[in-house]
């Protein structure tokens, strides 16, 4: 879509092509690197500390090609590989740099921002919610969840896209990229699935959370839905919350991982029947909430 709006009208063949060229050459590209990478720990890939951080390149070209992250993150990591990719162990470095350069390429940190943990917590406690529809490796709250890229991520936990996802009861936390079009998406997806699990009486619950973007479709989709619980979405001013940033990885002290929303947000549940019943959305959620996200401001850290 990107490459449309670069290109003009008239060209989404053109573009779909070049997407479908760029997504074949990288995936190439992780085959050859993960082939070379078998040799052990090891192998093509060294990792070495840089200031606060690691740094994982390859020992082929080196001061080129590289990542870095912190150590606590790389830690997260290994001991996601370790229990989701355990006859592997020995490929864990050359796994994290195809996953961490695969993310890099998409620049743009903002559309990976995660909730604050006090917000997880919230969403876990009263919706029952221990799984993300939209994460990478990196930004994870629980060790399985939805990520964009299965062949570098599913070693860390993923299991594949949102878009594949097809639970019939349980209880979700969905924030998507703020890329329209995937936002429209989400939102008419989980649609799908609330309107599948609500014909056999499954109890499905989905808490999105997504920029107030009210001229938008997707907007208009998740606040007129026909599954929205609790009566009007909450909205976030705002200067008044934040997340956790999306660099999150390449900040070593934790409280300089948070940052002031570049929007306001609108926080909507779909729910089934069954699930309303189960995990009812209320003002007391939406109260927590509201102190959950302003908690994350920088300036409460500081």
């Amino acid at each position: 879509k990107d490459l449309c709006r670069t290109g003009g009208a008239g060209r989404t063949e053109a573009a779909a092509a070049v997407a479908l060229q760029l997504a074949e050459a990288a995936g190439r590209a992780i085959e050859r690197l993960k082939g070379g990478g078998g040799g052990g720990e090891g192998g093509l890939v060294e990792v070495h500390v840089h200031g606060p951080l690691l740094r994982l390149s390859l020992s082929s070209a080196p001061g080129g090609t590289h990542v870095d992250v912190s150590h606590e993150h790389y830690a997260k990591l290994a001991a996601l590989h370790a229990k989701h990719a355990p006859s592997v162990a020995g490929n864990l470095r050359t796994r994290v740099l195809c996953m961490m350069l695969r993310y890099q390429s998409l620049g743009a940190h903002g559309n990976q921002c995660a909730l604050p943990p006090a917000g997880f917590e919230v969403l876990r406690q009263r919706l029952g919610i221990r799984f993300e529809c939209f994460a990478s490796p990196l930004n994870a709250r629980y060790d399985r969840y939805c990520s964009a890229f299965a062949d570098t991520d599913a070693a860390f936990g993923s299991i594949g896209s949102f878009f594949g996802f097809r639970p019939i009861h349980g209880s979700f936390e969905c924030n998507p990229p703020f890329v329209p079009e995937v936002l429209l998406a989400a939102v008419k997806h989980a649609e799908a699935l609330l309107s599948a699990a609500e014909a056999s009486g499954g109890a499905l619950s989905f808490a999105f959370v997504v920029p107030s973007w009210e001229r938008v479709p997707f907007h208009h989709q998740l606040c007129r839905s026909a599954f929205l619980r609790g009566g009007a979405p909450l909205r976030l001013a705002a200067e008044a919350h934040g997340f956790v940033d999306g660099a999150q990885h390449l900040k070593a002290a934790a409280g300089d991982r948070l940052r002031v929303s570049s929007f306001a947000s609108t926080v909507g549940v779909l729910q089934t029947a069954a699930a309303a019943e189960r995990w009812p959305v209320d003002a007391a959620l939406y109260s927590r909430l509201s102190a959950a996200f302003a908690g994350a401001l920088p300036s409460a850290e500081a």
